[in-house]
């Protein structure tokens, strides 16, 4: 029996197509056939096994009995690999990759934004080279802001969408978002110091901008991790049944 289930959901329920004319139809190999051929071709090959597998029952009732069991089973394992709730950790994924990514680049425009508030009191020449802080915080909120456009752009309310793919999507806007609010904590953290110290020290430029960008680099591999995770998230998907 879960040979059979397989078999079916592989080569009969993977990507229905649309015809030229309008009718809906499903690709069986190389070959197009209507779908109603192909659920003859389903319960016909479901048949000729059950009698191999079990030639001692010869009541034909017995044997659809045994199909009627198989096409439940189907469809409560992919019930169970493609649920209706599935989407929800998609749309979850996004919400964290915006939401953590944006409290990071608030936190760290903020923080160093007091820092460079002083140090236009007492120096106002030198507020235009203190801004690199402000400007590196403010990137962080754009890495969610693209891994969450490229979850929504991959979730399609008329495409089959899998458990797996809502975990995965989960998993990049998580490791986007939290190595966001990480980098923007970091970034605002040494911008404001280093801007209160630039007040006395100028030499202190490039040291903090090179700290800045190490800072900068921790929220870089989130958003890589993510964008390798997104690419991964729909090999779950051709195991759903498609609508017919």
């Amino acid at each position: 029996m879960p040979f059979f289930c397989t078999y079916y959901r592989y080569t009969q329920l993977v990507r229905p197509r649309l015809h030229p004319g309008g009718a809906r139809i499903r690709r069986l190999g190389k070959r197009r056939k209507p779908s109603i051929a192909i659920a003859i071709k389903i319960v016909s090959n479901i048949h000729i096994n059950t009698i191999k597998i079990y030639p001692s029952i010869k009541d034909p009732n017995l044997h659809y009995c045994f199909i009627i069991q198989f096409v439940r089973n189907c469809l409560i394992m992919s019930s169970e690999i493609c649920p209706p709730y599935a989407p929800f950790f998609g749309f979850a994924g996004v919400a964290s990759s915006m939401i953590f990514s944006t409290i990071g680049a608030a936190y760290g425009t903020s923080k160093a934004g007091i820092g460079i508030t002083g140090l236009g009191i007492m120096k106002p020449e030198l507020v235009m080279k203190s801004l690199i802080p402000v400007v590196m915080a403010g990137i962080i909120a754009v890495y969610g802001l693209v891994v969450a456009v490229l979850i929504i752009g991959g979730m399609d309310s008329g495409k089959p969408y899998s458990l797996f793919a809502g975990f995965v999507h989960l998993a990049a806007g998580t490791a986007c978002g939290l190595t966001g609010l990480a980098a923007g904590h970091a970034i605002g953290i040494i911008g404001d110091s280093c801007a209160r110290a630039f007040l006395f020290q100028s030499r202190i430029f490039v040291s903090m901008v090179l700290m800045l960008i190490f800072a900068e680099v921790i929220g870089l591999y989130g958003l890589i991790i993510a964008l390798i995770l997104n690419t991964k998230a729909y090999q779950g998907n051709a195991m759903c049944p498609s609508d017919i």
